[in-house]
């Protein structure tokens, strides 16, 4: 069976490509929320908040979602270009996220967790937006410019580099081979933008290994044919255990359990 094999790497690529170009610096960082041509895939702008995520959050947990709400007011708002006038305490984002929170760790048991992989991490606001949930490692697999805007980011919020660790896409092989199992995977829409090939590799030696595994993705893009495939592969080793649609039914999010381990 023929499956469209690519996704969006052309994006991933051409970011790299310009900030090869660019080079390191401090300005990229401090305005990394409107450097479109080297982080536009990591954030949404800064609109206003998804109701429609707002409103899931609160009515599967309405206790966790104000948890989430008060500790807004701790993170500290990067990104901007050190301008106090231009974003909203509140973003697109930031609703989305903390609906996300919301469905995985009321339906995961808040206990000790020894590893927390995360494929994709943005510029690390999950790890910023989640200090309370207690674990050994939190591991953030990523393009390497985008590790260092969240080996940045995470300094800037006070996250001591003890408890996490940032691994190259292009290297975490070895990495992988070292780790027998994992607690929880997160891949929110960054699996479900890689080619069947790039998703597979993560799927054998990384997401497999997952006793828990919180998978996003949108129901159209980029092909019916992939997202398929991809669910096929999952649904082979992980069962659904929670399940709720989003952005007006345009995507999925599933909180899978593994059926063997």
């Amino acid at each position: 069976m023929y499956i469209k094999m690519q996704s969006y790497e052309n994006v991933f690529n051409r970011s790299i490509e310009n900030f090869n170009a660019t080079g390191v610096n401090e300005e990229i960082f401090e305005s990394f929320r409107s450097q479109n041509k080297l982080y536009a895939f990591i954030d949404n702008g800064d609109y206003p908040l998804d109701i429609e995520a707002d409103s899931i959050a609160k009515n599967i947990n309405i206790s966790m979602w104000s948890k989430y709400k008060e500790m807004l007011k701790d993170r500290v708002k990067l990104g901007y270009n050190n301008s106090t006038s231009v974003h909203s305490d509140y973003t697109n984002l930031d609703s989305r996220h903390i609906m996300m929170f919301v469905i995985l760790f009321t339906h995961i048991p808040l206990k000790f967790f020894d590893s927390i992989v995360e494929i994709g991490g943005g510029f690390g606001n999950w790890l910023t937006m989640n200090r309370f949930v207690t674990f050994r490692k939190w591991s953030i697999i990523d393009l390497p410019h985008v590790s260092l805007l969240q080996n940045w980011f995470l300094s800037k919020q006070g996250i001591s580099p003890e408890i996490y660790e940032t691994i190259s896409a292009f290297e975490y092989d070895e990495w992988a081979l070292n780790h027998s199992s994992f607690d929880l995977v997160i891949g929110t829409h960054s699996v479900s933008e890689f080619s069947y090939s790039v998703f597979l590799n993560y799927f054998k030696k990384v997401i497999s290994k997952s006793k828990y595994f919180f998978y996003c993705y949108h129901n159209t893009m980029p092909s019916r044919q992939l997202i398929v495939a991809k669910l096929n592969s999952i649904e082979l080793v992980f069962e659904p255990i929670f399940t709720v649609l989003s952005e007006s039914n345009n995507v999925t999010n599933c909180l899978y359990k593994h059926k063997f381990i």
